[in-house]
C-alpha cells in the first residue's frame, strides 16, 4: 500500500464529505429539517454530538478509501466514478430501509438518495485521481 496516497485520499475525502455535508444538509436541507423537527435532536443536543457525527464521517472515509485500494486497481476518473455509484446503491438501500422504519418524508429520503449518489461518485472520482498511474 501506498501509505503517503492514502493518507492524501483519506484526508481529501473527508474534507469533501464535510464541506459537501455541511452545504447539503446545513443549508439546502435546512427547512426540510426544521419543518420535520420532531423527528430529529434538539439544534443544541445536535451540536453536543456533532463529535460523532465527524467520528463517522471520518471513519466512513477511511474506510471508502481503503476499500478503493484493494478493490480498484486501475485508477481513473470513470472507475472512480462507478466505485461512487456502486456504494451510493448500498447506501440507497440503506435509506430506503430508514424509510419503512422511521417516519421520514419521501421527499427528504429521495433528497438524501441523490445527494448520496452525487457524493459517492464525486468522493470515488477524488480518490481514483489521486491513485491515478502517471501512464494512464
Amino acid at each position: 500500500m501506498n501509505t503517503k496516497k492514502f493518507i492524501i485520499a483519506c484526508v481529501a475525502v473527508i474534507i469533501f464529505v464535510m464541506a459537501f455535508d455541511y452545504i447539503f444538509h446545513g443549508m439546502l436541507m435546512a427547512d426540510a429539517y426544521k419543518n420535520t423537527a420532531s423527528l430529529w435532536r434538539p439544534e443544541a443536543d445536535m451540536q453536543n454530538h456533532g463529535i460523532w457525527i465527524m467520528l463517522g464521517q471520518i471513519i466512513i472515509s477511511i474506510g471508502f478509501v481503503a476499500l478503493f485500494t484493494k478493490a480498484f486497481k486501475r485508477g481513473g476518473i470513470i472507475e472512480g466514478a462507478v466505485y461512487g455509484l456502486l456504494l451510493a446503491i448500498i447506501f440507497a438501500g440503506h435509506n430506503l430501509i430508514g424509510y419503512a422504519v422511521s417516519p421520514y418524508p419521501i421527499n427528504i429520503v429521495i433528497n438524501w438518495i441523490a445527494a448520496i449518489t452525487i457524493q459517492l461518485i464525486l468522493a470515488g472520482v477524488i480518490v481514483a485521481l489521486i491513485y491515478q498511474n502517471k501512464s494512464s
